[in-house]
């Protein structure tokens, strides 16, 4: 088993300690995608130091700690709770669908899958144990991430 990473994530609200994001990735199966406190911790993290962003508190509290994201005690010091709220665009079909559309094109499946609509989406909301550590959000903003639930992987 594999953990889905996302493309893009985009801010949807911030409340207090509670923000909820969209995550987008191509509509690959499988799309029961583990949401987790960890996941939210690299989502969260990514958005502290990405340079089209304002600079987050995250990221100078992460390098102090010398810290990573896998580690459940550690997460629990950031993250109270991640909840997934909905999801779209599931294709189940997403293989026979792809050869069916583009064949062997690959910049046809580019060019379809560059356009939002066309991605899963999963909305979700985290809630921080200290509201420094989204601070710097707006509702709009968006990072690239590669960000994944590691707990899968323990």
């Amino acid at each position: 088993m594999s953990s889905a990473t996302y493309a893009i994530v985009r801010v949807l609200a911030v409340e207090a300690r509670e923000i909820t994001l969209t995550l987008f990735r191509v509509p690959e199966p499988p799309f029961d995608d583990l949401v987790s406190t960890g996941l939210a911790l690299m989502l969260l993290h990514e958005a502290s130091i990405d340079p089209q962003l304002p600079p987050g508190a995250l990221a100078d509290e992460l390098a102090i700690e010398e810290m990573t994201v896998d580690d459940p005690v550690r997460v629990a010091r950031y993250i109270e709770s991640c909840t997934a709220l909905a999801r779209r665009n599931q294709e189940p079909d997403f293989y026979a669908n792809c050869e069916r559309r583009f064949g062997d094109d690959h910049d046809a499946y580019e060019r379809h899958y560059v356009d939002e609509s066309h991605l899963f989406q999963i909305d979700i909301r985290v809630r921080v144990l200290d509201a420094r550590w989204i601070a710097h959000l707006q509702p709009g903003m968006q990072w690239s991430s590669v960000a994944y639930a590691p707990e899968i992987y323990r």
